[in-house]
């Protein structure tokens, strides 16, 4: 098993601390990772409210620990952050995240796992990068049999659906480790 620096032990194939983030488009990440993270892992409010319901488990997630500080950490790239209330509640926030059970599906299983996943489930792409497990999220949608990914693109400034597959999405992003999943649920009556 790997491990991070606090030492709580982790599945082989996890994503890790070992990758600082540096760029603009990681830097804006950070927010989308908070709100992705309350989405996607353990469902958040989401979940309670019986919106969606975390599926990674299910699908053959490994478990894995991971320390969340990015916006804390990086403070100074988000103007709101200067104001210390808004900071308190994010570190509360990402000490609450860090001590969740978390799973994911690493991105070399994904291919075996195309057909296990459901249009409209929503995706948050796990990242190597220190401080953050949630970089990026969007949406499957299935186009020829093919799961792809809908999501608001970082560098194309606007939502796109991927060329290729899901997997060959997180292929081309080194720092991709894989994704967490939530699948929505249908509305009570």
């Amino acid at each position: 098993m790997g491990e991070l620096h606090d030492d709580r032990p982790l599945a082989e194939e996890e994503p890790n601390d070992k990758q600082d983030c540096t760029n603009d488009e990681a830097r804006g990440a950070g927010a989308e990772a908070i709100q992705a993270e309350a989405c996607v892992q353990g469902g958040g409010d989401n979940q309670k409210k019986g919106i969606v319901r975390d599926v990674t488990k299910e699908l053959g997630g490994l478990r894995y620990m991971k320390t969340i500080n990015y916006m804390s950490t990086h403070a100074d790239s988000y103007r709101h952050l200067s104001n210390r209330s808004y900071l308190r509640l994010i570190k509360a926030a990402e000490t609450r995240l860090s001590a969740q059970r978390k799973h994911f599906l690493p991105k070399k299983r994904l291919q075996a796992l195309h057909t296990e996943l459901s249009n409209g489930d929503v995706i948050g792409i796990t990242t190597s990068m220190k401080g953050m497990d949630i970089a990026h999220m969007g949406l499957v949608v299935e186009s020829d049999g093919v799961a792809k990914f809908l999501h608001a693109s970082m560098s194309g400034g606007k939502v796109e659906l991927s060329a290729g597959s899901l997997g060959e999405y997180l292929e081309d992003h080194p720092s991709h480790t894989g994704i967490a999943v939530a699948r929505p649920l249908e509305p009570a009556r």
